[in-house]
């Protein structure tokens, strides 16, 4: 298993689906303000849907890419606005402990 820590470092709620490219199997969490989440994935391929849920949101508060994670590994996920204060909200999910 991967272990992915998501961590809120914005001033809006955010709702996140992982699909399992492999299975199809699909998992939402909603990480409250400033909160973290940590889930555990089998190592694969992703599909992922982040959705910043805030009023007056607009049609660019949904993003979507893919990821792959590596069995035995652990990432950080950073969930923000431009407004964070931290200019990297555009990166996917990075191994905290390295290249798999």
């Amino acid at each position: 298993m991967a272990r992915l820590t998501m961590l809120n470092t914005s001033d809006c709620e955010w709702q996140v689906v992982i699909t399992s490219v492999a299975s199809g199997n699909q998992a939402t969490w909603k990480v409250p303000v400033t909160k973290s989440i940590e889930v555990d994935l089998a190592g694969g391929d992703y599909a992922v849907e982040q959705t910043m849920l805030a009023d007056g949101a607009g049609p660019d508060a949904t993003r979507r890419f893919t990821m792959r994670v590596g069995a035995g590994q652990s990432y950080r996920w950073r969930l923000m606005t431009l407004l964070s204060g931290e200019a990297a909200a555009a990166l996917p999910p990075e191994n905290s402990r390295g290249q798999p």
